[in-house]
């Protein structure tokens, strides 16, 4: 099954998410509250993907972004955001994320 890492300051955003995918077993899911802890964790454990919240204390979307693309280039990077707008939209594409999801979304479409 799919290893997914979950980064969201929320912790009832993150636990949601998590059971959303380990509910019928379609991922095993991990989730840190704070971007800092995040290079460790992608070295230790190599998930498949980065579900990560653009908005959070202490993180800086590009920096942030940035030095984890260098230090994990092939890391699936999926935004997470209540902010969908064009100008994150294209951030996130000039920032290499494979995909966004707006808060907004049902969890039908989060797991699809």
């Amino acid at each position: 099954s799919l290893c997914i890492l979950v980064i969201d300051d929320h912790p009832v955003i993150a636990e949601g998410i998590k059971a959303l995918f380990e509910k019928d077993d379609l991922a095993s899911v991990s989730t840190l509250d704070d971007f800092r802890r995040a290079a460790a964790f992608i070295s230790e454990n190599a998930p498949d993907a980065v579900l990560l919240d653009l908005y959070m204390p202490n993180f800086q979307l590009e920096r942030d972004v940035g030095n984890l693309r260098k230090k994990f280039p092939d890391t699936v990077l999926v935004a997470y955001t209540a902010d969908t707008g064009q100008d994150t939209v294209a951030r996130c594409i000039r920032l290499g994320f494979k995909g966004l999801i707006g808060k907004h979304e049902s969890f039908r479409n989060v797991r699809e």
